[in-house]
């Protein structure tokens, strides 16, 4: 690999690249200095710019080796792998640039077979190379965060090349973490830490990883470990709060946050924090209380606005609420949970037409949340309206493919105006997917009439399942 100059000589290149483009000169530059262009633009995803270069180095040199591995290189980044192969069949002997260039091309195609005869080559040729070369692919695949075979296998050759590297391990590990296998990334965070006991930011991972398991025990003790570290690594505070939330332990979570509360420079959004969980056991003067405290600090705090509101709601006062939440959307429109709620609270307040335009606009903006929807549906079913709830329930479903709640709806509306066939259809999907909530959504629909064949086929349904 071609070495690089200084960062001031790349930059007179570059400025004398740039000012040779603009005004159409002409201007000689040997192949190395083309490379070290070409490298500076791929290095700033640059890409519009390295082909640029690419195609002037070979007006100046036709069929330049090194400048056809950087075109191979662009359009391996550019997924073009046949073009990428072409260039690479026709430069000779396999080296090792040309060789994992190859293997990026299959591993694009999907050929597998091909991948691993060219990684193999690559690796096997990998004792000529030096640590840092090897680990810069490996951290080059692993930066794309995709193709973590390849990272794993260049990673675990730049460790037995060099031993003493132990981030390496770290590397490995986080390698893992990213393809779910939680078991080896909690070996090789375990290892790391082994090696320096004092890194925060790796207490922190293995913890995370210990919460995708759902071990939450280790998960909140490698946290607390972060924390004893650097008493003011926020991030651990945040997320064995979130574990206590998990697991519907409220207060403990509120003591949590009020240890981050000290040091925070964002006070406001952790008293929005604490008041949520005072509002889930039902401490509305507490939660209350946090909410005003947030404001005072920052009065254009839309959360604390929308916690009023949500108070207000819970304790039937909807007026308030009302007011509380249009305060919200002044300052964050675009919410579509402000918008959601926004039409529950007209829905109480029997403003039926605000109601529908408010959940419309949550649907518009999230048309994936499959509450929105068929709580618009249930308001249209309450004022009689079955098409316009047939209609939202069937636009929703362009989005959603697997909500029973939105199938069983269809299931009912179908039969409410006798379209047995479309029931029956809408009964046997909801079924498949959710025959636990069958008798809720009943309670629901109790004043439709279902025929005794509809009966018999949800009958003989839930006895097959």
């Amino acid at each position: 690999m071609l070495e690089y100059g200084t960062n001031d000589d790349i930059a007179l290149i570059i400025d004398r690249f740039e000012n040779t483009l603009q005004n159409n000169r002409h201007q000689y530059f040997d192949v190395e200095e083309f490379i070290e262009i070409i490298e500076y633009y791929f290095d700033n995803y640059e890409f519009n710019n390295v082909l640029n270069a690419i195609e002037y180095a070979y007006n100046q040199h036709p069929g330049a080796y090194e400048i056809q591995k950087k075109e191979a290189e662009l359009y391996i980044l550019s997924k073009k792998a046949d073009k990428a192969l072409t260039i690479l069949n026709l430069l000779g002997a396999s080296n090792y640039d040309t060789e994992l260039l190859k293997a990026s091309a299959y591993l694009i195609k999907s050929n597998s077979e091909l991948y691993n005869k060219h990684i193999e080559f690559c690796l096997n040729e990998s004792r000529e190379q030096t640590f840092d070369s090897i680990y810069k692919i490996a951290i080059s695949y692993l930066s794309l965060n995709k193709w973590h075979d390849i990272a794993i296998k260049f990673l675990f050759k730049s460790y037995s090349i060099n031993s003493t590297n132990t981030f390496v391990l770290n590397d490995i590990a986080i390698t893992y973490e990213r393809i779910k296998n939680h078991k080896k990334a909690i070996v090789y965070y375990k290892k790391y830490i082994d090696t320096d006991p004092f890194d925060e930011t790796a207490w922190f991972n293995l913890a995370s990883v210990y919460e995708n398991e759902l071990n939450y025990k280790k998960a909140i003790e490698s946290y607390e470990f972060s924390i004893t570290i650097n008493p003011q690594y926020q991030p651990a505070y945040l997320n064995i709060a979130s574990i206590y939330i998990a697991k519907d332990e409220f207060i403990k979570a509120i003591d949590v946050y009020k240890e981050f509360l000290e040091f925070s420079e964002y006070k406001h959004e952790v008293y929005c924090l604490i008041g949520e969980c005072y509002e889930r056991i039902k401490k509305y003067d507490k939660a209350y209380k946090c909410y005003t405290k947030a404001l005072k600090i920052n009065q254009k705090f839309a959360d604390a606005w929308f916690g009023l509101a949500m108070i207000k709601y819970e304790t039937e006062v909807y007026f308030e609420s009302l007011y509380f939440i249009k305060r919200a959307l002044l300052l964050d429109e675009e919410n579509e949970e402000y918008h959601f709620e926004l039409g529950n609270v007209n829905y109480k307040l029997e403003f039926y037409s605000d109601a529908i335009k408010a959940y419309k606009r949550a649907i518009s903006i999230n048309p994936i949340d499959a509450e929105f929807s068929y709580t618009l549906s249930d308001l249209y079913y309450k004022l009689n309206d079955i098409d316009a709830a047939i209609e939202i329930l069937l636009k929703a479903e362009q989005h959603i493919f697997d909500s029973a709640e939105i199938k069983y709806r269809l299931a009912f509306y179908y039969a409410f105006i006798n379209n047995i066939d479309e029931s029956k259809n809408y009964f046997e999907q909801a079924l498949k997917l959710d025959n636990s909530i069958f008798e809720e959504i009943l309670e629901n629909f109790s004043d439709i009439q279902i025929s005794k064949s509809i009966k018999d086929f949800i009958k003989k349904q839930n006895n097959n399942e």
